[in-house]
């Protein structure tokens, strides 16, 4: 038993010192790979304000796992001493066997957490060199960021500067606009001025003058010669109303006095014929109605129709009054252009936007003209 115990101790005081050459050697290894760290992490840092309590926070983690590593470290020198005490108590005495083979198995999870914890510290070690690869690539990108920013600075300081110079080339050029533009205003001034003085002193204006006061004396004659027409149109409004009322039923169709004109008597009166006059003078000169002669003798019934029709087309509306367009061209025999012109003038009328026809000027118009009293 003693020498298996001694076996197991010689045993246990290699893994020990295997362990502790380990434990050396990986804490030079990572004291190197921290002091490396941290000045990456310091330049990092100085660079990247944003960055710099990420990189704090993963120094005090490693600060923590190396505490932790002290810790593990000390308790692996206590448990060396309580393996060696309890070596001395197994040598004393074989009732502590059972106490060295605790103390054995307590070192053996020890030596399991000091490799769990280098694990953890290898893990935390590819966190941070994933960090520091992040860091250096943002690092290059602010570089790079920074770079464009200037370039745009620059091309924008540029580009003010030129805006600038245009603008004060534009302001000096509107200065001299504006100095030309007075001197032109002036000249335009005296020499409407100068106009003005010739123009009233001119012989064209004084024949001007003269025209306008004769125009203005020939307006007051044909405003005379309006209320003529006036008075005459006035007779002949009187006449068209004796006219109906003289008539037996002034409701009638025309179609009845078409049959009634077109009766048993046509082959003993013949067919009459309409005198080539005007409408206005014939209604104005006659109080009978009696328009239509033919020959030795007078036709009362198509003097009848003849009124009716032009009753009817005076006082019908202008989309009527195109219907009967052709029965007054024919009653009054007129000529295609006159039909025609009777015709554009109720076109005219009904239009919102239509031109109105050519009806004459002076004593051979066709219209009388409005009056401008």
């Amino acid at each position: 038993v003693e020498e298996q115990l001694r076996k197991e101790q010689s045993q246990l005081n290699e893994d020990v010192e295997s362990l502790k050459w380990q434990l050396q050697t990986t804490t030079t290894e990572k004291d190197q790979e921290i002091a490396k760290l941290s000045e990456e992490l310091k330049t990092v840092s100085e660079n990247f304000e944003s960055s710099s309590n990420e990189a704090a926070t993963t120094l005090e983690n490693y600060t923590k796992v190396q505490e932790q590593y002290n810790d593990l470290e000390s308790e692996l020198f206590e448990v060396k001493d309580k393996l060696t005490s309890a070596l001395a108590d197994l040598l004393n005495s074989q009732k502590d066997k059972k106490a060295i083979e605790d103390t054995l198995q307590q070192e053996r999870n020890a030596r399991e957490l000091v490799v769990r914890e280098r694990e953890d510290l290898e893990s935390n070690l590819q966190v941070v060199t994933s960090e520091k690869t992040r860091l250096s690539q943002n690092l290059d990108e602010y570089v790079e960021k920074e770079s464009r920013l200037e370039e745009n600075v620059k091309s924008l300081e540029t580009r003010i500067k030129e805006e600038e110079q245009i603008k004060c080339d534009i302001e000096s050029k509107l200065s001299e606009k504006e100095i030309e533009n007075e001197r032109l205003r002036t000249e335009l001034l005296e020499y409407e001025n100068e106009l003005v003085h010739k123009i009233e002193h001119s012989d064209l204006v004084n024949e001007l003058k003269e025209n306008i006061k004769s125009l203005e004396d020939e307006l007051v004659e044909k405003k005379q010669a309006l209320k003529v027409q006036g008075g005459r149109l006035a007779d002949m409004k009187k006449t068209i109303q004796r006219e109906l009322k003289l008539s037996p039923d002034s409701t009638d169709s025309i179609t009845d006095l078409q049959k009634s004109s077109n009766g048993g008597n046509k082959s003993a009166m013949g067919v009459a014929t309409v005198t080539n006059i005007p409408v206005s003078h014939a209604l104005n000169n006659t109080s009978t109605g009696q328009l239509i002669t033919n020959g030795a003798y007078e036709e009362p019934v198509n003097s009848e129709y003849l009124k009716h029709v032009i009753i009817k087309f005076l006082t019908s509306r202008e989309s009527e009054a195109v219907r009967l367009t052709k029965a007054v061209a024919t009653l009054l025999h007129m000529t295609p252009e006159e039909e025609r012109l009777l015709r554009d003038t109720l076109d005219w009328k009904m239009s919102w936007f239509g031109s109105k026809p050519n009806l004459g000027e002076g004593q051979m118009a066709k219209t009388i003209p409005p009056s401008t009293c």
